[in-house]
């Protein structure tokens, strides 16, 4: 089913807008891979202001517990706090990544799981798609001291992340896959009781949960798409406008989605954010 009503451009101009986070009172914020800045963004009124630079590609983001953001460096495989126009490392796991990091997602207890997506070679979207590497997840614990480990392994490609709200269960979209696949969380965050929630057909990045539990799923391979997914189900579509899908959120009554040309090149300049009332 393909949803009513359009929506409309709320920031263009942008690299690689990826990992849109909510940033409390209606605000979001997100990063943008090709140029290396942390944005926070009043959907309002499409006021920005730059958080910080992050260098090595930034993706993922989080919030933890104190209120500190956590953004993931893809190529220096390293996470680093953004606070006040500044940035640190948090941590670094250059020497448990198995590649390039990817995304990022922080529970209720400042526990971090970041994807090691292990990135595929190739000059296309379909090589790269076609030559998808096993690879897996990584947990930084800040109740252990900020230990990092390897909780899961034998995934194609993980992406884009979401924990269910009574944080029982994390959901990973595996690009190479074409699934979503979810874990059961330990006490300790160790993840146990691997399932598929969906086999979908098309190579899935960014996800997110809507306030019914249901599964919002971007893709830019092999077309552009921002799917629902309901009982392991697509029961609507958003289409693109031939751009990629990279990632979306689903906040205060509103929906963002975030899209790139594809292929996307660091200096291209045609990524964008949209938005639109929350689908029902």
């Amino acid at each position: 089913m393909a949803l009513t009503g359009w929506p409309r451009t709320l920031l263009a101009g942008l690299g690689l807008p990826e990992a849109p986070r909510p940033a409390g009172g209606g605000r979001f914020v997100f990063s943008d891979v090709w140029t290396g800045e942390v944005i926070e963004c009043d959907p309002a009124d499409g006021a920005y202001r730059i958080l910080g630079k992050v260098p090595g590609r930034p993706n993922g983001l989080g919030w933890l517990p104190d209120g500190r953001l956590l953004a993931v460096s893809m190529q220096e495989r390293r996470l680093f706090a953004v606070e006040s126009g500044t940035t640190a490392v948090a941590a670094d796991l250059s020497e448990i990544a198995g590649g390039l990091l990817n995304e990022m997602v922080v529970d209720r207890h400042g526990r971090a799981y970041v994807s090691d997506h292990n990135l595929a070679p190739g000059d296309t979207p379909e090589e790269r798609h076609r030559n998808a590497r096993p690879a897996g997840i990584i947990l930084i614990d800040p109740t252990a001291g900020g230990s990092a480990r390897r909780i899961a392994d034998g995934l194609l490609g993980p992406n884009g992340m979401a924990i269910t709200p009574d944080g029982e269960a994390l959901i990973v979209a595996e690009t190479g896959g074409e699934r979503l696949t979810a874990f059961a969380i330990g006490p300790d965050g160790a993840l146990s009781q691997r399932r598929t929630v969906a086999a979908l057909g098309f190579a899935p990045d960014g996800i997110a949960l809507d306030g019914r539990g249901r599964l919002w799923v971007a893709s830019s391979y092999p077309t552009g798409r921002f799917a629902r997914i309901a009982n392991g189900l697509i029961d609507a579509e958003i289409g693109t406008e031939g751009y990629g899908g990279f990632a979306c959120l689903i906040d205060a009554g509103h929906m963002l989605l975030l899209e790139a040309p594809v292929p996307t090149q660091p200096a291209d300049r045609r990524g964008r954010i949209r938005m639109l009332v929350e689908p029902s």
